[in-house]
């Protein structure tokens, strides 16, 4: 997921890079399969209209989204899922292991509180909102990953691809578009579950974004050539005119 401000030529895709795809493919769907099982297992039923709703839409637009990175860009998801080769920094690491397991606990933090024990209530009105949230931070995620065939999902300098330095799409907005568009929808998934608890996660897994963001940035900086100036002239990193 990584907001690296770079583009280049897309490239063929190998054999081997299809076979990447197709495994990361297949990984997403058990993420969201866990998702699933967790949503249901937590609140004890499955008629649970709100979370039939937040599975359905996170299906289609990470399906819409995967689709038009597929069209664009499709060399990027082979390389996004062949991470595990690359030597992984300790902050990505870190990032890492505290990232997944509250992404998986939102979910089942959503079913505990918004049906089986009612800890908190949200009006209806919310799932709206947090579609809205969604959609636009899938946007942002899909467009980004689109332009950007360096957006691996670990922060490193890809040498071997010549990695430079661009200001393309939505890197003229914010220099790390993939992390906005997350921020987005971390919280969203709560707002549409109906549960104030589950918001606390997305927020808590936003607070890990803007702490890689930070760290990724002074990283780009010390050495990605061309980053510097980049920086200089598109100066938020997250959100225009805050930060």
């Amino acid at each position: 997921m990584t907001g690296n401000a770079s583009v280049a030529k897309t490239g063929a895709v190998t054999p081997k890079a299809k076979i990447w795809t197709f495994a990361n493919i297949l990984l997403m769907t058990l993420i969201l399969g866990v998702w699933l099982a967790g949503t249901f297992a937590a609140a004890g039923t499955v008629r649970w209209i709100r979370g039939w709703i937040c599975i359905a839409a996170t299906l289609v637009m990470y399906g819409v989204g995967t689709l038009a990175v597929m069209l664009k860009n499709p060399a990027l998801l082979a390389a996004r899922a062949s991470w595990r080769n690359w030597e992984i920094k300790p902050f990505d690491r870190v990032f890492i292991k505290l990232m997944s397991p509250l992404y998986l606990a939102q979910p089942i933090v959503a079913g505990l509180d918004a049906v089986r024990f009612r800890w908190s209530s949200m009006p209806f009105a919310t799932v709206y909102v947090g579609l809205v949230l969604l959609a636009a931070g899938m946007l942002l995620v899909s467009w980004a990953m689109a332009v950007n065939p360096f957006a691996e999902a670990i922060v490193r300098i890809q040498t071997e691809r010549h990695h430079t330095t661009i200001t393309a799409g939505p890197y003229q907005l914010v220099r790390h578009p993939i992390y906005s568009g997350a921020i987005l929808m971390f919280p969203a998934a709560g707002l549409i579950l109906g549960s104030m608890w589950a918001v606390v996660v997305g927020l808590a897994l936003d607070v890990l974004i803007v702490w890689r963001t930070a760290i990724e940035d002074r990283f780009l900086v010390r050495e990605l050539p061309g980053y510097p100036e980049y920086k200089a002239v598109t100066r938020y990193r997250l959100v225009p005119g805050i930060w």
